[in-house]
């Protein structure tokens, strides 16, 4: 039994690279200049439901080997091979030393940038239909909107995820509650000019008087309200 039950974790825990077809594999134009990745085709099928749909022999992009995200960075994509291949999230964290920093100008450039890539990084996820790295993404994504007090999203950053995700996601509803709670705590400078129109009417679903609010220690507690039920891709 101790001999069956050490074989069963040896193969639990086999780097994926031992198990793949190495002769099989796929290539992903990503970005407008469309640029070249080749990744194995069973490692992506088994992260990736969109990629499992696009592999099979009905589309033409199963046959042709060729699959194209004219939409997405080819900076999340890389960051998408290291997940596919390695099981973990290789994007830069939010330095502790600059969390705990007294220079609050300092770290919300840093907030900011870590967060863009943390956008992009779900909003590939989400466009692959991987639930496991979204959900992923999106409890650092919360996190990172929420140390030392909320940040407020700016409007590219509300204009880019309402352009890629479908109404009733998971990161518009945070979003909408980012800048309902910065309202309510009086960090909220501005209009609405310029916002999409989808999340201004969200804005305005919200801000009924019927509708619960959310502060930000709801947020942060609240995670799982933000994450999609996980499904395997294979």
């Amino acid at each position: 039994m101790h001999n069956t039950s050490d074989r069963l974790l040896q193969w639990l825990y086999t780097d994926i690279r031992h198990r793949i077809d190495y002769h099989d594999t796929i290539t992903v134009l990503v970005g407008t200049a469309e640029k070249p990745f080749t990744v194995h085709r069973e490692a992506l099928c088994a992260k990736s439901r969109f990629f499992a749909a696009a592999c099979s022999s009905r589309w033409t992009e199963g046959k042709e080997k060729v699959v194209r995200l004219s939409e997405q960075k080819a900076e999340s994509f890389q960051e998408y091979v290291h997940w596919v291949y390695n099981h973990e999230i290789d994007l830069e964290p939010l330095p502790e030393q600059m969390s705990a920093s007294p220079n609050t100008t300092e770290l919300d450039k840093g907030r900011r940038r870590v967060r863009c890539q943390y956008l992009e990084l779900y909003l590939l996820a989400d466009k692959l239909r991987d639930t496991k790295l979204a959900n992923r993404v999106m409890d650092l994504l919360v996190d990172v909107c929420c140390v030392r007090g909320l940040l407020l999203p700016s409007v590219v950053l509300i204009t880019r995820a309402y352009e890629q995700t479908a109404p009733g996601s998971r990161l518009r509803s945070l979003l909408v509650d980012l800048w309902v709670a910065c309202r309510r705590s009086g960090n909220l400078e501005g209009s609405v000019t310029g916002l999409p129109r989808d999340f201004v009417n969200d804005l305005v679903m919200k801000l009924l008087p019927a509708t619960p609010r959310t502060p930000k220690a709801a947020i942060e507690r609240g995670k799982r309200k933000y994450q999609e039920i996980e499904v395997d891709a294979a």
